[in-house]
């Protein structure tokens, strides 16, 4: 179904503003309810779109929102979280939303109570959701968005541009100044 036939409650647009892997001239747009991401041109041409499995589509919002990346305790929060909560999450565009920290305060407090054994079982859910066959991470790439999952330092997962992507950003930066 195109874009433009969708009820607008559904959709929720996201500018380079609130999202530094943008371009100037692109914008992103969250089909919530079928959970498909669409990187648009100024024109409103689709540049790249995909389909997400549930937890793929959380976790991609969750990159999304978290810039210098995000940690394992709040990926898992996300994963979990009641519908209502992800969605005010993604209405506010913010992570510091009341009832999405609570959450994230009951997921740390059990976290913490685990043995090793059950928390690798946690970590896997979080790496199937970002790195599985059917995660952001191939998901993108398959698509064309230019952008990658890459580990943040051990502490979980931020989304970066691919080497391409950000060539292509510094030819347009370079462009645009020697324009003046």
């Amino acid at each position: 179904m195109p874009l433009t036939h969708l009820p607008q409650e559904e959709i929720l647009h996201v500018s380079p503003h609130q999202c530094r892997l943008l371009a100037p001239e692109h914008s992103l747009t969250l089909h919530l309810t079928e959970q498909i991401a669409s990187l648009l041109a100024q024109t409103h041409r689709v540049m790249a779109q995909a389909k997400f499995p549930r937890d793929a589509f959380r976790a991609l919002g969750l990159l999304l929102l978290a810039e210098e990346g995000v940690g394992y305790e709040v990926l898992l929060t996300g994963l979990y979280s009641p519908d209502a909560v992800w969605s005010a999450v993604l209405q506010n565009w913010s992570l510091s939303v009341p009832a999405f920290q609570e959450e994230l305060n009951r997921k740390q407090a059990y976290l913490a109570s685990l043995q090793k054994g059950a928390m690798e079982a946690e970590m896997q859910q979080i790496r199937r959701a970002v790195k599985g066959r059917a995660g952001v991470a191939p998901i993108l790439e398959r698509a064309g968005f230019g952008w990658m999952v890459q580990t943040h330092y051990k502490n979980g997962y931020v989304l970066c541009p691919t080497q391409e992507a950000s060539e292509s950003l510094e030819r347009r930066k370079m462009l645009n100044h020697t324009q003046w």
